[in-house]
């Protein structure tokens, strides 16, 4: 019965039975049906059941246990947004996500680079590759014979295939120029309205990506006539219309200001489906308010060295915030950072918790069961056996 443990089969068999509501009398001299009748009874049952099956069928897993269930199974298909304070590992997380649903989903990923070089992000995703067989067995390609080092980016190649396009500014102002979007040197190109293009030729030959990812969105071009808050808002619709139009999953990284929220002038929340922050986990001795998370950029440095006073050096211990989830409940997921080898993995699932495993807190006490009691008989108080 699935999710319906509190329903019978005569249960539903009721609801199914219930009596339908009035329906408003349409005018019999009409010759034709207005034109509302046909929105009353939109969508179908069987649209709706289209609609679910789409979402499930693309859903993205992350391959965290933790954030995969608090986000209600994975990433569905829309736009969701990444926001974090510097070396908090977003460029890491969403290359994991990456690896994971091309190596076990079998899905083609669209990866838009705005902030880090090509040859570095395949440098990670190879040391990412190598180090899940072998936990803590790379952390840097730079020091391998160029022998040793090719073999390593050929493995990774060979995992991945043909299914991870990296595109970069420059390739991205290419294919502007390819589509028609950037006739002149000097012009800025619509970044978004390239991708739209890109993707409609992937979609012909077969090669669509389920998901696509930009790392920055605030660096996207396009109506640069625009000033901040009108640009951003046009780019966010576009988006949006890019996620809708081909039924797959965007996930983009935003820029964090200093108080700690997503950077612009507009309100993400309006079109995503979920907006997520990564911080560094609060001490225990920072006490967790309201406004916590609104301060998280300014106290980074003092979190990483209140760890690395007390001996947590194997991995930074972080905070994901889900402020908004369409699909399931907003929430922290605890994760482990392994900046050296480019990995997430799964953490205790409360901040409590986690403290106590980096023994930063005391495991909390057992309550004490009172010793028994007897009478002037010898009979123990709650039980009638007698003291020896």
């Amino acid at each position: 019965m699935g999710l319906l443990n509190n329903f019978s089969d005569k249960d539903l068999i009721n609801l199914q039975n219930q009596p339908p509501a009035n329906q408003p009398q349409i005018n019999p001299k009409t010759t034709k049906a207005p034109i509302w009748e046909k929105y009353a009874i939109s969508p179908s049952v069987e649209d709706c059941l289209q609609a679910r099956d789409i979402r499930r069928k693309g859903v993205i897993k992350t391959g965290l246990a933790g954030l995969d269930k608090a986000l209600g199974g994975g990433l569905v298909p829309g736009l969701h947004f990444l926001a974090g304070c510097p070396g908090a590992g977003k460029t890491a997380l969403i290359g994991q996500i990456a690896d994971y649903t091309i190596m076990q989903q079998n899905n083609i990923v669209c990866f838009v680079s705005l902030e880090m070089d090509a040859t570095q992000l395949k440098e990670r995703g190879a040391i990412r590759y190598c180090n899940q067989f072998k936990p803590q067995t790379l952390s840097n390609l730079q020091n391998l014979s160029p022998a040793e080092y090719c073999n390593i980016l050929a493995a990774y190649d060979r995992a991945i295939g043909r299914r991870l396009l990296l595109i970069t500014p420059t390739d991205l102002n290419d294919l502007a120029a390819h589509y028609g979007f950037k006739d002149e040197p000097a012009e800025m190109p619509n970044h978004i309205a390239t991708l739209f293009s890109l993707f409609e030729d992937l979609q012909k030959c077969d090669h669509l990506p389920s998901l696509l990812i930009i790392d920055y969105f605030q660096r996207l071009r396009g109506y640069d006539d625009k000033d901040e808050r009108q640009r951003l808002e046009a780019q966010l619709k576009d988006i949006n219309d890019l996620a809708q139009r081909f039924k797959i999953t965007i996930l983009a990284v935003s820029q964090m200001t200093e108080s700690g929220s997503f950077k612009g002038t507009i309100n993400f929340s309006f079109d995503a489906c979920t907006l997520m922050t990564l911080n560094i986990l609060p001490p225990p001795k920072i006490t967790k308010t309201a406004g916590d998370r609104g301060t998280a950029l300014a106290k980074g440095n003092e979190r990483r060295q209140y760890y690395k006073d007390n001996n947590i050096n194997d991995y930074t211990p972080i905070l994901l915030n889900i402020d908004k989830n369409r699909y399931g409940k907003p929430g922290d997921v605890c994760l482990k950072f392994l900046g050296a080898n480019v990995i997430f993995q799964d953490a205790p699932a409360t901040i409590s918790a986690f403290h106590r495993e980096m023994h930063l807190i005391p495991e909390p006490e057992q309550p004490i069961s009172p010793e028994p009691t007897y009478n002037g008989t010898g009979m123990m108080f709650g039980g009638n056996k007698r003291k020896n």
